[in-house]
């Protein structure tokens, strides 16, 4: 299955402080790591055209809450994983990232709902890093709203990945938490406990979960609105092709978030970089060109060439004209990101081939700290590509 076109993952905010009316509808989760994001304005302005009413931000970036100032667009405002042991720690820490990243939102016109302690901080991944800082960071940032007196406008969830339960049969409601975690889970539900009792009359219940026997629907958001080109890897290459909208804003599926139609609106007024694109020089000695696009594939994104992936199928040397754009793209199409040891050629023919998209970066406020970045880089690559032709010719050189 192509990386671009895998099904959306859904996350369930698992954990919440209080009972309270469980909004209708679902949300998605807007991530920014993408070496050129679209403009928050933009993103806002995409997601009020589909009719998305709720969102999760991973962090408080101040331009993404600025821009969601006054467009009633509820928020589910995320604490990074590494800030867990601060908070833990310190009430005083949580009182300051309450005050800088919510207190002065809040009454700057952002609706926050949620405050989601950690981005996953029971990923199998990661070990037990860190498991002994969620339940104190999630009862400092309870103190620190009640202080802010937004306690009752603002809840604290905790987020929990489908791994974090394990289950025999399979079923959700025959699952219990990982053994590794459980006794964190205990803590954590005894400060969570009006959801303890919740949980614990539905579970006797005997029903099916909330959103098939006509009970108040629990939070749902969808992972992710939009591709991340520097997203993980770690758990696959599809990870960065979750979006149901593309890098820039293109619609992947025909689907109705409650905008009322099947149809999504693509976003607008979307500022591309110039129709230009870097490809491999066919005119040119090529017996290096493999090693060069793996060597820019270590740097840009090249999922899309994954086995399954849109562009798959391409043969040599197109993946390498691929990886050579990729790389181009990604350092804002500077001349010298294009040369490969003069294996690179800049064209404004686009391309592309049939359902491989050789992508043109969007402008984004990024670009001049991108350039020096991308220049840097271009170093580094050109002095690992010298020593590779030095090493292949010892040793033979092999295709991409």
């Amino acid at each position: 299955m192509s990386p671009d076109r895998v099904p959306v993952l859904i996350l369930l905010v698992c954990v919440s402080t209080h009972v309270f009316t469980v909004q209708s509808g679902v949300g998605v989760n807007w991530g920014t790591t993408a070496s050129h994001p679209l403009p928050p304005p933009i993103v806002v302005d995409l997601l009020k055209s589909n009719g998305i009413d709720k969102v999760r931000i991973f962090d408080a970036d101040p331009p993404v809450l600025q821009a969601l100032s006054g467009s009633n667009i509820k928020v589910t405002l995320g604490i990074p994983d590494l800030m867990l042991q601060a908070l833990n720690m310190s009430v005083k820490a949580a009182e300051s990232w309450i005050h800088d990243n919510v207190t002065r939102y809040v009454n700057g016109g952002v609706h926050i709902l949620y405050i989601a302690v950690g981005e996953n901080p029971f990923l199998q991944d990661y070990g037990e890093q860190f498991h002994t800082f969620v339940v104190g960071a999630a009862t400092n940032i309870q103190i620190a709203l009640s202080k802010a007196k937004l306690a009752s406008e603002i809840k604290v969830v905790v987020p929990c990945s489908f791994d974090a339960f394990s289950s025999k049969s399979g079923l959700p409601s025959r699952g219990l938490f990982r053994s590794d975690i459980n006794t964190t889970m205990v803590h954590l539900l005894s400060f969570l406990k009006t959801f303890m009792k919740g949980l614990m009359e539905h579970l006797r219940s005997k029903k099916g979960t909330p959103l098939r026997t006509g009970n108040p629907p629990v939070e749902t958001f969808i992972l992710s609105l939009l591709d991340e080109d520097q997203g993980s890897i770690a758990s696959g290459d599809f990870e960065r092709h979750w979006g149901v909208f593309t890098f820039d804003g293109l619609a992947k599926y025909q689907v109705d978030l409650g905008q009322g139609s099947r149809n999504l609106v693509n976003a607008q007024n979307v500022d591309y970089m110039p129709s230009k694109w870097c490809v491999v020089n066919n005119n040119k000695d090529l017996c290096n060109a493999s090693l060069s696009a793996e060597n820019a594939c270590a740097s840009a994104d090249c999922t899309a060439l994954s086995p399954g992936g849109s562009c798959s199928n391409i043969s040599w040397p197109a993946n390498v004209s691929y990886a050579f754009n990729s790389f181009f793209q990604k350092h804002d199409q500077l001349a010298d990101s294009c040369d490969f040891g003069g294996l690179g050629l800049i064209t404004t023919v686009d391309p592309s081939l049939d359902d491989c998209r050789f992508y043109i970066e969007i402008q984004t406020s990024r670009a001049a700290s991108l350039a020096m970045s991308g220049l840097f880089d271009w170093m580094i690559l050109l002095t690992i590509t010298i020593s590779a032709f030095f090493s292949s010719n010892l040793h033979g050189s092999r295709q991409y």
